[in-house]
């Protein structure tokens, strides 16, 4: 295990894989956090002792394409997340995989008891009415597509204690959960979130993003995505 002074290629956090790269040209396969620190794993080599010794200066290098790729994904949850809360769609958990991504959204509020035994009585389960309705879906990819094409900028920040962006991202703590620090990723004019991952810095950089397909799972509506250059792969496999 290593760990270096600064930090170049990003642990896995936040939904996000870890980065790839080398360490002097040794390969570097996982960078992980323990006990605050960030551990770089390269590969043993038998019958070789440890590659770096401690006070060793080195250089690091980052796999772009696999980071270049992460950021568009991640910037691209952002996105269509953030579009989907206007919707009345919130987020429960994401999921970056090596092909595909997908988020899981369920309706923001639960109906109100009258619309709910109406719904009973119609015959509609709870299935029915977490589904994102087809229009629905097309409308928030379309907007996605147009916040993409308006280049609105991405940008990282920290948080301060009393200020509107604190108290606003406090709000989604459950009390006493809230950091003493936050890492915030703000779309210009639309989102704010909490973030540790990597990202674009202005949504152009993503090019374009796909809905894919989507399957009721554990309560929520699984929406499956590509975004930035794996729109190309994904259909020019079609």
């Amino acid at each position: 295990m290593n760990c270096l002074s600064t930090l170049v290629l990003f642990p896995e956090g936040g939904g996000q894989p870890w980065d790839t790269g080398n360490i002097n040209g040794v390969p570097v396969d996982q960078v992980y956090v323990k006990d605050g620190r960030c551990v770089h794993r390269v590969p043993a080599k038998e019958g070789e002792g440890p590659p770096f010794v401690a006070g060793q200066e080195v250089v690091a290098t980052v796999d772009w394409p696999r980071r270049l790729d992460h950021m568009q994904q991640h910037s691209a949850q952002h996105l269509f997340s953030a579009i989907a809360e206007n919707y009345g769609y919130d987020t429960t958990t994401w999921s970056l995989g090596e092909e595909r991504c997908n988020v899981e959204l369920v309706p923001m509020a639960s109906p109100e008891p009258a619309a709910a035994e109406a719904d009973k009585k119609a015959g509609k389960g709870s299935k029915e009415k977490s589904v994102i309705p087809a229009d629905v879906l097309e409308k928030i990819e379309a907007e996605v597509n147009e916040a993409i094409l308006a280049g609105l900028a991405m940008t990282p920040s920290f948080a301060k204690p009393g200020t509107a962006e604190w108290e606003k991202i406090a709000s989604k703590f459950e009390p006493g959960q809230m950091p003493k620090a936050m890492r915030i990723v703000t779309i210009a004019g639309l989102d704010m979130n909490p973030c540790c991952g990597t990202h674009v810095q202005n949504l152009a950089q993503l090019r374009s993003l796909r809905v894919l397909s989507t399957v009721f799972a554990r309560g929520a509506t699984r929406v499956w995505f590509v975004a930035g250059d794996r729109v190309n792969r994904e259909f020019s496999r079609m």
